[in-house]
């Protein structure tokens, strides 16, 4: 099997490369090294519906197209409730770094435009809406950072569940909760970094070692998998 995990080591340390360059000479601050990370999640939350998609191809062929159905329901239940979840994440980063606490001079989130008519997919509106603040928040050059973040991800998902063959074998049960245990890891280390910025006045050596410990917890991620792997 092709063995890719030399390019994600490399996409990790190219993803440090922009918030590196931001907290030395650019004057990122609190605010934007955080927010870029915490898109990840969202990151994190595509490649997961794609696993799921796979897993869906391959129960159509076995199964039949009856299977469908209950793979797009499963699919928009995990968009309802990892969203959520990351949605309620974003508006507690956007608000411990607005303007007040930080500041970076930007503002919370604004709930006004939210339709709570919609029921659930009230979750949904709210990530679109943090996901755009956010995006927003961020200078132009965290684009590098975050294509590299998707692409390392993305060969991560051909890597350890394409060429594995792990989309024959995943349960769909299984896939929806996966994320979680990551993505709580990376939640509790962006509050965290977040609180120690602010408690030292967004200093950039604390920035630094946020940026730097974000490296290390992806270079720990890409090698427990290639253990585990076996390559």
């Amino acid at each position: 099997m092709m063995n890719w995990r030399w390019a994600q080591y490399f996409l990790a340390v190219a993803a440090a490369v922009a918030p590196l360059l931001g907290v030395f000479f650019w004057g990122w601050n609190a605010r934007e090294v955080v927010l870029l990370y915490w898109i990840e999640n969202i990151i994190i939350g595509f490649w997961q519906l794609m696993k799921m998609g796979a897993v869906g191809v391959g129960k159509v062929k076995d199964v039949g197209w009856f299977f469908v159905p209950g793979m797009l329901f499963t699919m928009a239940f995990f968009t309802i409730h990892y969203g959520g979840f990351c949605a309620g994440h974003g508006v507690f980063v956007l608000e411990m770094t607005n303007s007040g606490v930080a500041g970076s001079g930007a503002e919370g989130i604004d709930m006004k435009g939210l339709k709570f008519y919609l029921g659930p997919l009230l979750f949904v509106q709210l990530l679109f809406m943090v996901v755009g603040q956010a995006w927003a928040a961020l200078p132009v050059a965290s684009i590098w950072s975050v294509a590299a973040i998707f692409a390392m991800r993305g060969l991560g998902f051909v890597q350890d569940f394409i060429l594995t063959g792990d989309w024959k074998r995943a349960e769909f049960q299984k896939l929806m909760f996966e994320p979680y245990k990551s993505i709580i890891a990376l939640h509790v280390a962006i509050v965290f970094g977040a609180g120690l910025t602010l408690a030292f006045k967004g200093a950039w050596p604390v920035l630094a070692i946020i940026v730097v410990g974000k490296l290390v917890m992806d270079f720990t991620q890409i090698r427990k998998q290639e253990i585990e792997q076996g390559n």
